[in-house]
């Protein structure tokens, strides 16, 4: 902070000292600095409030085996927003409270969920169907979530399995998973091969294996994935041979 230097003349009337004149004089001068000295309180004041005014985000608990910061940090790439988004045992880093937590429905720990307040955002995210949210969500209390993170449209955050975006020349070049028409073209002049699933769920509630097994009386079906031996059967599904490092490529190309 900086200092005033204030030359406080001496007033006179004639020859004769004015104390009033000199009182107003001093008070106005004190009323000068103590506006300035307030101002600058304010100010230093409001920009520790924009420092904290990021919102922090905590991600609660795990993604599976994995960590959600990590399934989730990617979507956050480009975003207009500044957040910081954390772990728990992070949040000692911050001199704040969090703005949101976001819990996993399927790592739920009814035993330790983060306090229910009005001003936070509880967040459920789920990418699994309703038949498969796994019962500690149906513990929970009612209405202690306040906001949803599904691949449903109707969620407050939407946040799909993927999904087609428009991309420039340059960003096909820089992105070999980019799928455009003359790359399309020539996997489908490679294409050997029938269907390709890739299914572990053998048991489904929607009974998808009987479609499949039905399919596979009409066309070749290849099954990939833990179900292989299940849903293999000579009915026109098959297994497909292919060594650890068969790649999207080779796939692509023989069932595109």
């Amino acid at each position: 902070m900086g200092y005033l230097l204030v030359n406080l003349p001496l007033y006179f009337t004639g020859n004769q000292w004015n104390p009033l004149k000199a009182a107003a004089t001093a008070v106005t001068i004190l009323t000068v600095v103590s506006t300035g000295f307030f101002i600058y309180q304010d100010s230093q004041s409001l920009y520790a409030r924009k420092q904290q005014s990021i919102p922090v985000i905590v991600a609660w608990t795990r993604f599976f085996s994995g960590d959600l910061k990590t399934q989730l940090l990617p979507t956050l790439k480009g975003c207009f927003y500044k957040c910081h988004f954390i772990e728990r045992h992070e949040q000692k880093l911050f001199q704040q409270d969090a703005s949101a937590y976001v819990l996993h429905g399927r790592d739920i720990n009814m035993s330790d969920l983060p306090p229910a307040t009005p001003r936070q955002l509880k967040v459920l995210m789920l990418m699994e169907s309703p038949y498969h949210t796994g019962s500690p969500i149906h513990q929970v209390p009612p209405n202690y979530f306040n906001a949803t993170m599904t691949y449903r449209r109707d969620s407050r955050y939407f946040f799909p399995y993927g999904q087609f975006v428009n991309l420039s020349s340059k960003d096909i070049g820089r992105n070999s998973g980019a799928v455009y028409k003359k790359k399309v073209r020539s996997m489908l002049k490679r294409k050997t091969r029938g269907a390709l699933i890739f299914v572990s769920n053998c048991q489904t509630p929607s009974k998808r294996e009987r479609v499949i097994k039905e399919l596979g009386q009409y066309t070749e079906v290849t099954v990939r994935g833990g179900c292989e031996n299940q849903l293999s059967f000579g009915n026109g599904t098959r297994r497909f041979s292919c060594k650890r490092d068969c790649d999207d490529d080779a796939l692509i190309g023989q069932f595109g």
